[in-house]
This record gives structure tokens, sequence and C-alpha cells, in this order.
């Protein structure tokens, strides 16, 4: 079955391993959703509700995720090269391990979420580069000026 915009799923779907790469998913309700170790790669992703949803370990590559609530949601090991996530919330949320090459952080909210211990080093520039920091513990934080 295609998924299309404004898809709503039922809460908590298990997507796990699909490929939804180049899917058109703007303004999706896909909160809690399992869609671990997925392709989606290239997919439009914008304005949807991502919140406490399982990615990790997904490819998010060249995607479009600007306006996206993806608070508290566990992108660990994921890939978010060339993704847009410009104007996204992001609070709370699990990015150990994953790769944020050539993303675009613009306006998005990361107050709180966890980059690990030793992140990989082009995401520490890459949260410099938009105003960002990481403590201590491995959580972001905005820069105090």
């Amino acid at each position: 079955a295609a998924v299309k915009s404004g898809s709503k799923f039922a809460p908590r779907s298990d997507l796990s391993r699909s490929n939804l790469s180049g899917s058109n998913l703007f303004g999706s309700d896909l909160f809690g959703s399992d869609l671990s170790y997925s392709d989606l790669s290239r997919s439009n992703l914008s304005r949807s509700d991502l919140s406490r949803s399982d990615l990790s370990g997904s490819n998010l590559s060249h995607s479009n995720l600007s306006g996206s609530n993806l608070s508290g949601s566990n992108l660990s090991g994921s890939n978010l090269s060339y993704s847009d996530l410009s104007h996204s919330n992001l609070f709370g949320s699990n990015l150990s391990g994953s790769n944020l090459f050539g993303s675009d952080l613009s306006g998005s909210n990361l107050s709180g979420a966890f980059v690990g211990s030793s992140p990989y080093p082009t995401t520490i520039a890459k949260l410099s580069q938009y105003g960002w920091t990481v403590d201590k513990n491995g959580y972001v934080e905005r820069v105090k000026s």
C-alpha cells in the first residue's frame, strides 16, 4: 500500500525495516512509531509528528524534515546527512552516533538532545555552526553568550 501526504498511522505503528525511500509523508502523524532501520532517504517528512518515535539506525539522508516534531525520538545511529531539519523540534531526542554532516539545523530546537560522550567531530562542528554546544554529559545546550 502506498503512503501519501498527510497519512495518519495507528499510534505506535511498526514500520521498522521499511523501504519508504522517496515517499511524500508531508504532515503525517507518526507519533511513537517504530521506524527503526528503515530507509526514508529522499523522503518528504516536513511538518510531520515523529515525536517519541524510534528512528534508530534509519537512513534519512537527503530528507526534508523541516518543521517536524522529533521531540523525544530515538535517532541514534541514524544517517541524517544532507537532511533539512530546519525549524524542527528535536528537544530531548537521542542523536548519539547519528550523522548530521551537511544537514540544515537553522531555527531548530535541540535543547536537551543527547549526542553522547564522544559524538562525531562533524556533529560537534554542525551544532556549533548553529549556536549549540555539548555539555560534559553529552547533552546539547545553547551556547551561553
